[in-house]
């Protein structure tokens, strides 16, 4: 889950003097909440028929390159979804055997699940841009040339 900077504007009851008398006077604070990545985890044990057992991992930020241990080594079925996390959001796990993109293709530069994410205007690595995508791609290159009655001949057998 992507957790963004947020400002938290709080009341607080604060004594002040005012006009010679201590007085309690209501302030404004605003408190800033640094945004962070975590990685949420729901266990299930089939053999002793309980859980879910829920385990949340947070980075301190959410910079470039964060880090969080990986579970792969105590549960191995956690490898796919820790790859996927990395591919989406950008969370590198330590200790994991195999940590590369699942979902999206080697070239991608970005982490499209981020709420910080901008959306291309044009994908240059998509085979078949369409609808939105196709009209934004356009405004990137020059228009066609005007039918000049050429693309009507045919070869004749």
């Amino acid at each position: 889950m992507d957790w963004l900077d947020r400002v938290v504007t709080k009341k607080v009851k604060v004594k002040k003097v005012v006009e010679g008398e201590e007085k309690e006077v209501e302030e404004t604070q605003q408190e800033k909440i640094p945004g962070y990545l975590e990685a949420v985890y729901h266990l299930y044990s089939i053999e002793h028929k309980h859980g879910p057992i829920i385990i949340r991992m947070r980075t301190n930020d959410r910079g470039e390159g964060v880090r969080l241990p990986s579970l792969t080594p105590i549960w191995r079925s956690a490898e796919f979804q820790e790859r996927e996390i990395f591919d989406l959001y950008g969370i590198q796990f330590e200790g994991h055997p195999d940590l590369r993109r699942i979902l999206m293709w080697d070239e991608f530069k970005d982490y499209p699940m981020r709420k910080d994410y901008r959306e291309p205007d044009d994908y240059e690595y998509e085979p078949t841009p369409h609808d939105d995508v196709l009209e934004r791609a356009k405004q990137h290159y020059a228009p066609r040339p005007q039918l000049d009655g050429a693309e009507n001949i045919t070869a004749q057998p």
